[in-house]
């Protein structure tokens, strides 16, 4: 393939999940298209191809929206050749790039149960629990607190998961754990489910609490992987992706900055850190905390 230089995009950013592919040479597809970017499939590893400035292990970032592809439709194929990315008619220049990594989250000697947790937990809840955020899963948190029952049949099985699952995590019981996800796995709409978004909270807090005293590693790699299998054969790609991330504390800052503020190991505005989970998808960082919330509370 020539390209000249004058025809590529330069990328501003690139995901700890994508430098594996971009010294490879592979067709992949466009598998879905929003306001904010395009999705792309390459071997079983899901991109963003967008403008917006977060980190996060799956973006590759583009300076302004006016360089991401004008004419794209779902499924068309698109190409990795040499660092060169081609979308459409637009070729974006991935070779220069380091990859970059994520800063993981730091080891925190906090609890689950900690009274601090507990606290900025339900600061939370109260700057996210609004009339427009119904559509979230921000009613788990309400009845993990304050034992409200939800009155939908379709929440009652979700909130039963969750305590199904944290049973499960309390006893070491994969089946039991097992169970719960697969109500979760791909409960929900949208390109990661609400109940994805639960579970990458959720395993997000249980693999940076890992090296505690009170959790078994050996447990926690088998729930990742079960975790990862059932997503993948019940959800989406994207989700899937999301969750192996997870599993290696690897997310979304707006996510990360969350669970640092959790665990007590980041000083910031509660507020702001709300108002970033607000940004994240259509509930996805909304529903990621209340994962988190499940894995914290005593």
């Amino acid at each position: 393939m020539v390209t000249h230089s004058d025809q590529l995009v330069p990328v501003g950013m690139l995901g700890a999940f994508v430098s594996p592919l971009v010294q490879t040479h592979q067709t992949g597809k466009v598998m879905g298209i929003t306001s904010r970017g395009i999705f792309l499939l390459f071997d079983h590893r899901v991109f963003f191809l967008t403008a917006e400035n977060h980190e996060n292990p799956f973006m590759i970032h583009i300076p302004h929206l006016a360089d991401l592809p004008r004419h794209v439709l779902l499924n068309q194929e698109v190409h990795l050749e040499e660092g060169i990315l081609r979308v459409g008619e637009k070729h974006y220049d991935l070779r220069a790039l380091p990859r970059l990594v994520p800063d993981p989250l730091p080891i925190s000697s906090v609890q689950p149960g900690s009274p601090k947790a507990v606290a900025q937990i339900v600061t939370l809840f109260h700057l996210l629990n609004q009339p427009n955020h119904q559509d979230s899963l921000i009613h788990i948190v309400d009845a993990l607190l304050n034992h409200v029952e939800p009155q939908e049949p379709e929440r009652q099985s979700i909130l039963k998961a969750v305590w199904q699952l944290r049973r499960g995590m309390q006893e070491k019981s994969l089946d039991e754990c097992e169970t719960a996800m697969m109500t979760l796995a791909g409960n929900g709409k949208g390109l990661t489910p609400a109940g994805d978004d639960l579970l990458c909270g959720f395993l997000l807090i249980l693999n940076t609490l890992e090296p505690s005293t009170n959790v078994d590693p050996g447990f926690i790699s088998r729930l990742n992987a079960s975790a990862i299998a059932l997503v993948q054969k019940r959800s989406t790609w994207i989700s899937t992706n999301m969750i192996e991330a997870a599993a290696r504390r690897l997310v979304d800052e707006r996510v990360g900055r969350t669970a640092r503020l959790l665990l007590g190991t980041w000083q910031m505005n509660p507020a702001t850190i709300a108002n970033s989970l607000e940004t994240f998808g259509s509930s996805s960082g909304i529903d990621a905390f209340t994962g988190m919330t499940a894995a914290l509370l005593p």
